[in-house]
């Protein structure tokens, strides 16, 4: 659901979305007027001290937690400001813009007064959002150390998907209307799927036990604790935030990939590091690991 703030003498608009979930849909928010002003003016004054539009402090790549803010206009008049940023937006980002490097605008926009007061989410939330931006900042240091880690091989399956981006990664569409959970079970419904949904058995709460639960609703079976291909099928495993869920799937290299909500699939966990076991890759805020399911190909539908 998209918030609104509006000022009834002002046309132009931006939307501000909250990079943050896999699983869910982002929170997103539409600012115009006085606070879209002042949006501007942090963007103009971020732009003039040189600062890039992303840091080293954040992945090169997809990952899990925080990855920025997304400032889209959504009128004509609004896109020029947008355009003066020195770093163009990737393809996947059409005319949106990721803010990354920007503290100033980070505090204005993720605290609980700012623009998100309009979107009805919870003061806990806002504990949340500001101690991922916290991390995300602090986290250089141990991904440059978790680079350095060996990456091991894993057994081959035969039976398990093969890397295909350019079935996923179109930067439109696609890409955007199917999330980790979509790309785990490798079945593109172009509707966000959620576990459950689609045989009337949706998770009630985001915990272990009830996401897990809607996913055996959706035909996924319970595999053995443990990082082995299954003789039929693939493996996929599933983990848990506070407030989103996270899937990974096991490739026919034996080595794991995932796709962290809309942004494109990728081999590599929140350290940039090539994922050997999901349950040892550094997962970002998804610190809980629920367990493995198979997925039989043809048996499972999702929505």
């Amino acid at each position: 659901m998209v918030a609104t703030v509006a000022d009834k003498g002002e046309s132009m608009a931006l939307r501000i979305t909250i990079d943050l979930f896999s699983g869910r849909p982002n929170p997103s928010v539409v600012v115009t007027g006085l606070e879209e002003r002042e949006l501007l003016e942090r963007l103009a004054g971020t732009a003039g001290r040189g600062r890039a539009a992303t840091t080293s402090a954040l992945p090169a790549g997809p990952a899990l937690g925080y990855r920025g803010l997304l400032v889209e206009p959504i009128d004509e008049h609004a896109a020029p400001a947008a355009r003066t940023r020195k770093r163009a937006p990737r393809a996947a980002e059409r005319t949106r813009l990721r803010v990354a490097s920007a503290p100033d605008l980070e505090d204005l926009v993720c605290s609980p007064s700012g623009p998100f007061r309009a979107a009805g989410l919870e003061a806990r939330f806002f504990d949340h959002l500001a101690a991922e931006t916290a991390r995300v900042r602090q986290a250089e240091g141990f991904r440059a150390t978790a680079r350095a880690r060996a990456a091991a091989a894993n057994e081959s399956c035969a039976c398990a998907p093969l890397w295909e981006p350019e079935w996923w990664n179109d930067g439109g569409p696609i890409q955007a209307g199917n999330n980790c959970y979509n790309y785990a079970v490798n079945y593109r419904s172009d509707s966000y799927a959620q576990p459950g949904r689609a045989n009337g058995a949706m998770y009630a709460s985001i915990s272990p036990a009830n996401v897990r639960a809607a996913a055996l609703a959706d035909a996924l079976l319970d595999a053995p604790l443990r990082n082995k291909c299954p003789r039929k099928g693939h493996l996929v495993a599933l983990c848990v935030s506070d407030w989103d869920f996270h899937w990974y799937r096991k490739q026919r290299s034996g080595n794991w990939t995932h796709k962290p909500g809309p942004d494109p699939i990728t081999q590599l966990d929140n350290a940039n590091v090539p994922i050997t076991d999901p349950r040892t890759a550094d997962r970002g805020p998804y610190t809980r690991f629920v367990g493995f399911l198979t997925v039989l190909h043809g048996h499972v539908k999702i929505g």
